[in-house]
Formats: C-alpha cells, structure tokens, sequence
C-alpha cells in the first residue's frame, strides 16, 4: 500500500505498452511535481537496471544485501556538482544512433520523429542522432524545474510519435513500445546537452 501507483489520479496508464516508464513519469509530472521544492531531484529506474552509488567500470555480481548496500544515498557528492545525472554511457563503434535503431527496430520512425520538434531542436536532435553515445533505458535523475521542462517537451512529442506509428501500423510485436524507444534516444540526447551533468 505504499507503492505510487500511476493508475490513480490524473494519468496515462492506458498507453501503458506503448509509452512503457513514461506513463509514471507523466505520473509524477501530473501528481506529485508541486510536492517538490525546485532543488528538489526526480530520478527514475529501469527494470533491474538500477543507479549506484559510485560509478562502476564493469559490471559485477552483487549478492542482494552489497547490492542494497551499494545504491544511490541521498547524500552522495554527485547531488552538490550535477543538474542533471545519467546511466553510464553506450558508444556504438562502427554505426551512428540512427543507422542502431533502423537495424534494430527496421523502420525510419526515429528519423520520421525528428521533424515533429521544433526547427531549433530538430536540428540539434538530429546531430545527436548522427553520434554514436547513447545514454540508455530512459533513466535519468534531474532537478524539479529541469524535469518539467522536459515533460513539457516529451509528452506532445511522444503523442506525434504515437499517432505516426499508429498510421503506418508498426506498433506491434516487439515494436509495441515503439514510442517508449523512440524517446530513449530523445532522452539520451536531452540530459546530455546540460554542462552541470555526471553519469553513474
């Protein structure tokens, strides 16, 4: 009974296996944003995909009590230095985001989803895109007034993509989340035109 649950108040938990985590962060936007003081940060998990304390050069086996041991305190330094905090990062070695997504997902809806920005964005979305880092699995952890200003941008970008998808059909199977992929690269590319930003 002390879980959050995005299917109370107001929500989106009907594009739940479209939009994926993004239906409990509109959640969050919606519900529990003017709880928060503007210092105050929002961060999210991914499943078992989850952020520690330090940052961690390779993956290792944790038992669960170091596992527990080991996760983000509030009082961590990164808290004092950073706006923003990302997951550690992807870089791709011989393909660009764009050319990783088309071989994965084999459809040009992420190049397709670029035009529903602003020119402005578009344009430096899209340079992104043309890089090889990515900052995976939607989680980031943010200050309050960073976050809604990127919900205020996400979700109508997220509602074009939808309706994009919908229209030529390719939300099913394993693309079913089609959007939720789609702002993975938005996310990734968003945190990481800040200048106060760490990674763990």
């Amino acid at each position: 009974e002390k879980w959050f649950n995005e299917k109370k108040g107001k929500n989106i938990n009907f594009l739940n296996k479209f939009y994926a985590e993004f239906t409990g962060i509109y959640w969050i936007w919606k519900n529990q944003i003017d709880d928060l003081d503007n210092n105050d940060f929002i961060g999210n998990c991914h499943n078992r995909v989850l952020w520690l304390n330090k940052l961690e050069k390779k993956k290792k086996k944790l038992t669960i009590d170091s596992l527990y041991e080991n996760f983000l305190k509030e009082n961590n330094e990164i808290f004092k230095k950073a706006d923003v905090i990302q997951v550690q990062p992807i870089t791709f070695k011989n393909k660009n985001l764009l050319q990783d997504f088309i071989e994965v997902h084999k459809c040009d809806a992420l190049l397709k989803s670029v035009n529903f920005l602003d020119k402005s964005l578009s344009k430096k979305f899209l340079t992104h895109l043309n890089g090889n880092i990515m900052y995976p699995h939607n989680m980031f952890i943010t200050k309050k007034k960073y976050f809604i200003e990127y919900c205020e941008i996400i979700f109508p970008w997220l509602e074009k993509c939808l309706n994009y998808c919908q229209e030529k059909n390719i939300c099913k199977d394993y693309n079913t989340r089609l959007p939720a992929f789609l702002a993975e690269r938005f996310t990734s590319f968003w945190f990481s035109e800040f200048i106060n930003r760490e990674t763990l």
